[in-house]
C-alpha cells in the first residue's frame, strides 16, 4: 500500500498529466470525434496508464534499472497502450456514427496520442529537474 505522501505525489501527477494531454488531443484527435470523445480520452486514457507508470515501472529500480531505463521504458508503455485503448474503445463508437474511418485519421489519432504523452512526459521532467536544481 502507498503512503500517504506517494499518494499525493500522484494525486499532483495525475492532474498536471490530465491538464496537459487533455489540451493535445482536445486539438489533436482527428475531427470527426465529438467534444464528449476528446473530453473523455483526456481523462480516461492517462487514468489508465498513469498508475502503472507512477507505481510499477519505479519498482524496475529494484531489479538494478536504471532511472533512465525505467522512465524510457514506461513512456514507450504508456503511448502504445493509450493507442491500443483508444482503438479498442473509443475509435470504434466514432466510427460507428461516422461510418468508415478516413484514411490517414486514426494515425492522427495515434500521433496527438503520443504527442500528449511526450508533452506531459517533458513539462514533468522539467519539474523534477527544476525542483532539484532549487
Amino acid at each position: 500500500m502507498a503512503d500517504r505522501g506517494a499518494l499525493a505525489n500522484f494525486a499532483v501527477a495525475w492532474a498536471l498529466t490530465i491538464g496537459i494531454e487533455s489540451v493535445v488531443l482536445w486539438f489533436g484527435l482527428a475531427p470527426r470525434h465529438t467534444a464528449g470523445t476528446r473530453v473523455f480520452a483526456g481523462l480516461w486514457l492517462s487514468s489508465c496508464t498513469l498508475p502503472v507508470v507512477h507505481f510499477v515501472f519505479p519498482a524496475l529500480r529494484g531489479l538494478g534499472m536504471s532511472a533512465a531505463g525505467w522512465i524510457g521504458l514506461a513512456e514507450v508503455f504508456a503511448p502504445v497502450a493509450e493507442c491500443l485503448l483508444f482503438a479498442l474503445v473509443l475509435a470504434p463508437g466514432s466510427a460507428a456514427a461516422h461510418g468508415v474511418i478516413p484514411r490517414g485519421e486514426r494515425g492522427r489519432d495515434f500521433a496527438a496520442i503520443v504527442a500528449a504523452n511526450l508533452a506531459s512526459v517533458g513539462v514533468g521532467l522539467l519539474l523534477a529537474r527544476a525542483a532539484f536544481l532549487t
